[in-house]
Protein backbone atom coordinates (compact mmCIF):
# COMPACT_ATOMS: atom_id res chain seq x y z
CA UNK A 1 0.00 0.00 0.00
CA UNK A 2 2.90 2.10 0.64
CA UNK A 3 4.56 2.09 -2.36
CA UNK A 4 1.46 2.54 -4.43
CA UNK A 5 0.77 5.92 -2.36
CA UNK A 6 3.99 6.72 -3.41
CA UNK A 7 2.96 6.56 -7.29
CA UNK A 8 0.46 8.10 -6.62
CA UNK A 9 1.20 11.06 -4.09
CA UNK A 10 -1.26 12.16 -1.72
CA UNK A 11 -4.77 11.50 -2.68
CA UNK A 12 -8.35 10.06 -1.24
CA UNK A 13 -8.60 6.77 -1.23
CA UNK A 14 -12.04 5.13 -2.55
CA UNK A 15 -12.90 1.25 -1.79
CA UNK A 16 -15.87 -0.16 -3.52
CA UNK A 17 -17.44 -3.65 -3.27
CA UNK A 18 -19.72 -5.54 -4.85
CA UNK A 19 -23.03 -6.50 -3.25
CA UNK A 20 -24.19 -9.14 -5.66
CA UNK A 21 -21.89 -12.14 -4.44
CA UNK A 22 -23.16 -11.56 -0.79
CA UNK A 23 -26.73 -12.54 -1.87
CA UNK A 24 -25.45 -16.17 -1.68
CA UNK A 25 -26.12 -17.13 2.01
CA UNK A 26 -23.05 -18.99 2.47
CA UNK A 27 -20.64 -16.84 1.32
CA UNK A 28 -22.68 -14.00 3.01
CA UNK A 29 -22.09 -15.61 6.15
CA UNK A 30 -18.52 -16.29 5.28
CA UNK A 31 -18.26 -12.35 5.30
CA UNK A 32 -19.99 -11.41 8.42
CA UNK A 33 -17.93 -13.73 10.40
CA UNK A 34 -15.12 -11.70 9.59
CA UNK A 35 -16.45 -8.52 10.59
CA UNK A 36 -16.49 -6.72 14.05
CA UNK A 37 -19.12 -6.98 16.62
CA UNK A 38 -20.73 -3.54 16.07
CA UNK A 39 -21.16 -3.92 11.69
CA UNK A 40 -22.35 -7.78 12.50
CA UNK A 41 -25.53 -5.87 14.74
CA UNK A 42 -25.75 -2.67 11.90
CA UNK A 43 -26.68 -5.76 9.57
CA UNK A 44 -28.51 -7.40 11.89
CA UNK A 45 -30.95 -4.99 12.71
CA UNK A 46 -31.96 -4.81 8.97
CA UNK A 47 -34.98 -6.04 7.72
CA UNK A 48 -34.25 -6.52 3.82
CA UNK A 49 -32.06 -8.82 2.99
CA UNK A 50 -30.56 -6.91 0.38
CA UNK A 51 -29.90 -4.17 2.73
CA UNK A 52 -27.91 -6.48 5.02
CA UNK A 53 -25.28 -7.25 1.79
CA UNK A 54 -24.81 -3.39 1.58
CA UNK A 55 -24.36 -3.04 5.28
CA UNK A 56 -21.81 -5.96 4.95
CA UNK A 57 -20.35 -4.97 1.94
CA UNK A 58 -19.74 -1.99 3.52
CA UNK A 59 -18.16 -3.73 6.83
CA UNK A 60 -15.65 -5.58 4.27
CA UNK A 61 -14.43 -2.15 3.20
CA UNK A 62 -13.33 -1.41 6.86
CA UNK A 63 -11.77 -4.54 7.11
CA UNK A 64 -9.83 -4.93 3.86
CA UNK A 65 -9.99 -1.34 2.79
CA UNK A 66 -9.60 1.32 5.85
CA UNK A 67 -6.86 -0.81 8.15
CA UNK A 68 -4.73 -1.39 5.22
CA UNK A 69 -4.24 2.04 4.44
CA UNK A 70 -4.38 3.12 8.18
CA UNK A 71 -1.17 1.29 8.58
CA UNK A 72 -1.97 1.01 12.33
CA UNK A 73 -2.91 4.54 12.61
CA UNK A 74 -6.07 5.65 14.74
CA UNK A 75 -9.14 5.34 12.24
CA UNK A 76 -12.20 7.94 12.59
CA UNK A 77 -15.52 7.04 11.27
CA UNK A 78 -16.74 10.82 9.65
CA UNK A 79 -20.16 8.68 11.06
CA UNK A 80 -19.43 8.97 14.75
CA UNK A 81 -18.02 12.57 14.91
CA UNK A 82 -19.60 15.91 14.56
CA UNK A 83 -18.36 19.04 12.98
CA UNK A 84 -15.40 19.22 10.36
CA UNK A 85 -12.64 20.10 12.52
CA UNK A 86 -9.28 18.12 11.81
CA UNK A 87 -8.19 15.80 14.72
CA UNK A 88 -4.44 17.16 16.25
CA UNK A 89 -2.36 14.30 15.83
CA UNK A 90 -1.03 13.15 12.36
CA UNK A 91 -1.26 9.47 13.76
CA UNK A 92 -4.87 9.17 12.16
CA UNK A 93 -7.19 8.62 9.21
CA UNK A 94 -10.48 9.63 8.34
CA UNK A 95 -13.03 7.31 6.88
CA UNK A 96 -16.59 7.78 5.51
CA UNK A 97 -19.04 5.19 3.96
CA UNK A 98 -22.09 4.98 1.36
CA UNK A 99 -23.85 2.41 -0.61
CA UNK A 100 -27.08 2.21 -3.28
CA UNK A 101 -27.64 -0.38 -5.65
CA UNK A 102 -25.04 -3.13 -5.78
CA UNK A 103 -22.18 -0.87 -4.76
CA UNK A 104 -20.89 -0.28 -1.05
CA UNK A 105 -17.79 2.44 -1.46
CA UNK A 106 -15.58 3.84 1.14
CA UNK A 107 -13.53 7.55 0.95
CA UNK A 108 -10.40 7.09 3.67
CA UNK A 109 -7.90 10.65 3.85
CA UNK A 110 -5.95 11.71 6.11
CA UNK A 111 -8.34 14.49 6.88
CA UNK A 112 -12.06 14.37 7.28
CA UNK A 113 -13.97 13.61 4.19
CA UNK A 114 -17.20 12.66 3.34
CA UNK A 115 -18.67 10.47 0.39
CA UNK A 116 -21.86 9.57 -1.36
CA UNK A 117 -22.77 6.82 -3.86
CA UNK A 118 -25.98 6.44 -5.49
CA UNK A 119 -27.31 4.45 -8.66
CA UNK A 120 -28.96 7.18 -11.33
CA UNK A 121 -32.94 7.44 -10.01
CA UNK A 122 -35.72 9.64 -11.97
CA UNK A 123 -34.96 13.55 -11.30
CA UNK A 124 -37.83 14.99 -8.95
CA UNK A 125 -37.83 19.13 -9.58
CA UNK A 126 -39.93 19.03 -6.24
CA UNK A 127 -36.95 17.83 -4.47
CA UNK A 128 -34.09 19.70 -6.67
CA UNK A 129 -36.91 22.97 -6.06
CA UNK A 130 -36.22 21.92 -2.24
CA UNK A 131 -32.54 21.46 -2.30
CA UNK A 132 -30.65 22.98 -5.15
CA UNK A 133 -29.89 26.87 -6.05
CA UNK A 134 -31.45 28.65 -8.71
CA UNK A 135 -29.08 27.78 -11.54
CA UNK A 136 -28.85 23.85 -10.90
CA UNK A 137 -32.53 23.77 -11.57
CA UNK A 138 -32.13 25.31 -14.26
CA UNK A 139 -29.88 23.02 -15.78
CA UNK A 140 -31.94 19.94 -14.66
CA UNK A 141 -34.99 21.97 -16.79
CA UNK A 142 -32.96 22.45 -20.00
CA UNK A 143 -31.11 19.06 -19.93
CA UNK A 144 -32.14 17.23 -22.97
CA UNK A 145 -34.13 14.02 -21.79
CA UNK A 146 -35.10 12.39 -18.91
CA UNK A 147 -31.69 9.93 -19.05
CA UNK A 148 -29.20 13.20 -18.98
CA UNK A 149 -31.55 15.18 -16.51
CA UNK A 150 -31.76 11.71 -14.14
CA UNK A 151 -27.79 11.62 -13.87
CA UNK A 152 -27.67 15.29 -13.18
CA UNK A 153 -30.18 15.08 -10.86
CA UNK A 154 -28.68 12.31 -9.15
CA UNK A 155 -24.59 13.98 -9.54
CA UNK A 156 -26.27 17.03 -7.59
CA UNK A 157 -27.55 15.00 -4.80
CA UNK A 158 -24.44 13.07 -4.43
CA UNK A 159 -22.81 17.04 -4.07
CA UNK A 160 -25.25 17.66 -1.43
CA UNK A 161 -25.21 14.46 0.76
CA UNK A 162 -21.35 14.22 0.87
CA UNK A 163 -21.28 17.92 2.05
CA UNK A 164 -23.98 16.96 4.54
CA UNK A 165 -21.56 13.61 5.41
CA UNK A 166 -18.36 15.86 6.12
CA UNK A 167 -19.98 18.49 7.65
CA UNK A 168 -22.06 16.23 9.98
CA UNK A 169 -25.42 18.58 9.55
CA UNK A 170 -27.07 16.44 7.92
CA UNK A 171 -31.09 17.23 6.56
CA UNK A 172 -29.89 20.65 7.49
CA UNK A 173 -27.13 20.61 4.83
CA UNK A 174 -29.22 19.34 2.38
CA UNK A 175 -31.93 21.60 2.33
CA UNK A 176 -29.28 24.76 2.35
CA UNK A 177 -29.29 26.07 -0.98
CA UNK A 178 -26.13 28.34 -0.91
CA UNK A 179 -22.89 27.10 -2.27
CA UNK A 180 -20.07 26.75 -0.22
CA UNK A 181 -16.63 28.73 -0.57
CA UNK A 182 -14.98 26.46 2.52
CA UNK A 183 -15.50 23.01 0.81
CA UNK A 184 -14.38 21.15 -2.52
CA UNK A 185 -16.51 18.46 -3.99
CA UNK A 186 -15.57 15.64 -6.91
CA UNK A 187 -17.30 13.25 -8.76
CA UNK A 188 -17.50 10.32 -10.57
CA UNK A 189 -19.52 9.06 -13.01
CA UNK A 190 -19.00 5.02 -12.44
CA UNK A 191 -20.99 2.23 -14.78
CA UNK A 192 -21.91 -1.14 -13.45
CA UNK A 193 -23.34 -3.11 -15.90
CA UNK A 194 -26.04 -1.48 -17.52
CA UNK A 195 -26.60 0.45 -14.18
CA UNK A 196 -24.96 4.07 -13.95
CA UNK A 197 -23.99 5.75 -10.45
CA UNK A 198 -22.42 9.05 -8.93
CA UNK A 199 -20.02 8.94 -6.86
CA UNK A 200 -19.05 12.46 -4.72
CA UNK A 201 -16.23 13.19 -2.28
CA UNK A 202 -16.55 16.18 -0.21
CA UNK A 203 -13.71 17.81 2.20
CA UNK A 204 -12.34 21.31 3.28
CA UNK A 205 -10.88 23.55 0.53
CA UNK A 206 -7.93 24.33 3.41
CA UNK A 207 -7.09 20.41 2.91
CA UNK A 208 -6.46 20.82 -0.95
CA UNK A 209 -2.94 21.45 -0.43
CA UNK A 210 -2.19 17.98 0.92
CA UNK A 211 -3.35 16.21 -2.27
CA UNK A 212 -0.18 15.68 -4.02
CA UNK A 213 -0.89 13.32 -6.61
CA UNK A 214 -4.59 12.93 -8.22
CA UNK A 215 -7.49 13.67 -6.36
CA UNK A 216 -9.14 10.22 -5.98
CA UNK A 217 -7.54 6.97 -6.20
CA UNK A 218 -10.67 4.30 -7.01
CA UNK A 219 -9.89 0.86 -6.04
CA UNK A 220 -12.41 -2.53 -6.47
CA UNK A 221 -11.91 -4.29 -3.32
CA UNK A 222 -12.87 -8.03 -4.10
CA UNK A 223 -13.47 -10.65 -1.19
CA UNK A 224 -10.30 -13.07 -2.66
CA UNK A 225 -9.05 -15.45 -0.04
CA UNK A 226 -12.33 -15.90 1.98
Amino acid sequence: MREKENREGNCIKIGMADTVPLEDPGFYQSIYDRLSGIRRKKADDLKMFHARCQSVAAGWLITRFVREYAQGKTCISMAERKGEQNAKTDETVYYNLSHSGELAACAVAQFPVGIDIEQVRKCRMSVARRCFDECDCILLEQAEGKTEQAELFTKLWTIKESEAKLTGEGLARILRKEVSEEICTVSERIEKGEDIYYLTVAFSKRNRAQLTGQTLSISRIGYENV
